[in-house]
C-alpha cells in the first residue's frame, strides 16, 4: 500500500478537507491577482467504476497530450496548462474510492496540485498508472476538452439524482459524493483558479461549488450545485 503524506486511512477525512481548503485558497489568491443510475447522459458512465475508468482515461490523455508535470506551463490562472485541471480531476475522482490503490494516489495528486509540486505530481501519476492497470472502460471514455465538461455536468446530475440534498452526504465518512462534486468542479478549472474560455459561467459555478463543499455548508452547496447544472444547460 502507498504511504501518502497523511496518516492511517481511518483518519483521512480531516486531511482531505484540509487539502480541499488549500486548493481553494490557492485558487482565490491567484484569481484576485489575475482579476442509482449509472449515467445522466447516454454513453456517460458516472457509476463508481465509471468514475475510476474516467480518471484512468484522463491520466492516459494527460500523459499522451501534455507530457510530464515538469513540462507543464502555468499551474494557476486562465493560462494554466490544461493538464493541471485534468490532473486535479483525476485526483478528486480517485480520492473518493474505497480502494486505497486509487484513493492514496488521488490524495497525493490533490496535494501536488495545491502546492504546484512537480515531484509529488509525478509520484501521484506514477502510482495512478499502477492502479489503472487492468481497469476496463477507459477506451469508451471521451476525454477531449469539450467532453470533459460534459462529464462534469453528468457528475453534477448524478449527484443530484442519486444522492439528493447535500445535508445527506456532505459529511459522510466515505467521502465519495464530496469527491464527485470536487471532480466536477475541477474539470471546470475550480481547483487551479482557471476560467475556461467560452465557459465563464460554468467555471464560476465550479468555483462556487468547490467553495460550498470545502466549507461543508449544505445550503450553499445545494444552491451552487443547482447553479452548476443551470450553467451546464447552456452548453
Amino acid at each position: 500500500m502507498l504511504t501518502p503524506p497523511h496518516t492511517k486511512r481511518s483518519f483521512i477525512r480531516t486531511p482531505k478537507r484540509v487539502i480541499v481548503t488549500m486548493s481553494l485558497t490557492v485558487s482565490a489568491v491567484l484569481l484576485a491577482s489575475c482579476g442509482s443510475s449509472n449515467s445522466s447522459a447516454a454513453g456517460v458512465d458516472t457509476s463508481e467504476a465509471g468514475q475510476l475508468a474516467y480518471a484512468c482515461a484522463l491520466k492516459e490523455h494527460v500523459e499522451a497530450d501534455h507530457g510530464a508535470p515538469d513540462s507543464w506551463d502555468d499551474f494557476i490562472g486562465d493560462d494554466a496548462d490544461p493538464a493541471v485541471r485534468e490532473t486535479a480531476a483525476i485526483g478528486a475522482l480517485a480520492m473518493g474510492s474505497d480502494d486505497e490503490t486509487f484513493s492514496d494516489p488521488g490524495e497525493i495528486l490533490i496535494e501536488g496540485i495545491s502546492r504546484a509540486d512537480i515531484e509529488t505530481l509525478s509520484s501521484g501519476l506514477e502510482h495512478m498508472e499502477q492502479a489503472c492497470a487492468g481497469i476496463e472502460g477507459t477506451e469508451q471514455a471521451a476525454v477531449s476538452h469539450e467532453a470533459q465538461l460534459d462529464y462534469a455536468c453528468s457528475l453534477a446530475d448524478h449527484i443530484s439524482a442519486e444522492h439528493g440534498e447535500a445535508a445527506t452526504w456532505l459529511n459522510d465518512d466515505d467521502f465519495t459524493v464530496l469527491s464527485e462534486a470536487m471532480g466536477a468542479a475541477a474539470l471546470t478549472g475550480a481547483m487551479n483558479g482557471q476560467t475556461l474560455a467560452g465557459h465563464q459561467e460554468l467555471s464560476e459555478a465550479g468555483r462556487d461549488l468547490l467553495t460550498g463543499v470545502s466549507r461543508a455548508d449544505a445550503d450553499y452547496t445545494d444552491e451552487f450545485l443547482e447553479a452548476f447544472q443551470s450553467a451546464c444547460a447552456q452548453l
